[in-house]
């Protein structure tokens, strides 16, 4: 069992197909299959089988697969720390949007002050896309909203984040005291997708109440909700930070609902096996920076942090 063999039936569990794996990795789909074929001849096991025109791992296979990743992150990271040793140096951010928007230049560019030959590559996504990155080392950090459930990853807060219910300005909630949840089981949701951290956060409060929601819309788009909530399709359940233009220009308008708590962490998320280096220690400093006392600025009234003079490049 060699690290092509794992590559090429890691790349099969993922496409379900020998016919796209080839064209993935550039090889023909016969040399694919062979190797699938000495991978189960030298084990002696059956790694996969067909079903309803797919190729899905067995219960063995799934096993390899979880190993398969492992061993080739691992792969990789050595890989990248050879590549420092030369000088060829580089790491790997992911971010949801919260983070993408309105953190992470302030991070880089306080990173970059030390670290000038360095380029950090950079993945904004939800958290389900950005947890499968760091399972297979596509990525070495997440910073993201908490994550569902138990996980054996670290989770380390360093900010809060608030989350809105809002709706058009003449929206009758709009503005109104003494909400109560109830009062919005009868409004039209647009969220973001399954899996985004704002909506998968707000449906497990739900959960808490017994209730579930069917949304009208659901897009990846924030601007698009935006622009369906100021139009009067329904009301939206948004990052403060995504929304603070459109609340000041007076283009949306929150809904305070008295029994409804929608605030969540902000955290760094990595394996607690990562094998650190200096440059990557010292980007989770600047992100621990941000939420520190001496560091971070008076909150204010809108929830959000805003920068002091000598720090402001660590808070955009």
């Amino acid at each position: 069992m060699n690290n092509r063999q794992l590559t090429i039936f890691r790349t099969v569990c993922e496409e379900g197909s020998m016919t796209k794996t080839a064209e993935k990795l550039y090889m023909t789909q016969p040399a694919v299959s062979q190797t699938i074929k000495e991978l189960e001849q030298e084990s002696g096991v059956c790694f996969l089988e067909r079903y309803n025109r797919k190729v899905v791992p067995t219960e063995s296979g799934r096993l390899l697969y979880q190993y398969a990743c492992h061993i080739l992150g691992l792969y990789q990271d050595l890989e990248q720390h050879l590549k420092e040793t030369e000088g060829v140096r580089t790491i790997r951010i992911g971010a949801n949007l919260s983070v993408g928007v309105k953190m992470l230049r302030g991070f880089i560019r306080a990173f970059e002050k030390k670290y000038p030959d360095i380029q950090v590559k950079v993945t904004v996504s939800g958290s389900v896309r950005l947890m499968e990155l760091l399972k297979t080392h596509q990525i070495d950090l997440g910073l993201m909203e908490d994550l569902p459930g138990e996980t054996d990853y670290i989770q380390e807060p360093f900010a809060k984040d608030r989350t809105l219910i809002v709706a058009a300005p003449d929206h009758p909630l709009a503005g109104k005291e003494h909400v109560r949840f109830e009062d919005l089981k009868k409004e039209n949701f647009l969220l973001r997708e399954k899996g985004a951290g704002v909506r998968d956060r707000f449906e497990a409060i739900l959960r808490t109440k017994d209730c579930v929601i069917d949304p009208l819309w659901e897009s990846r788009s924030t601007k698009v909700l935006v622009q369906a909530v100021e139009d009067g399709f329904g009301i939206s359940v948004l990052p403060y930070c995504l929304i603070e233009e459109y609340l000041k220009e007076g283009r949306l308008a929150e809904i305070k609902v008295e029994d409804l708590c929608l605030e969540r962490n902000l955290n760094l998320v990595y394996h607690p096996h990562k094998v650190w280096n200096d440059p990557l220690r010292d980007f989770m400093d600047i992100v621990r920076w941000y939420g520190h006392d001496e560091i971070r600025a008076m909150k204010t009234t809108d929830g959000m942090f805003h920068g002091q003079t000598d720090t402001n490049t660590l808070l955009l």
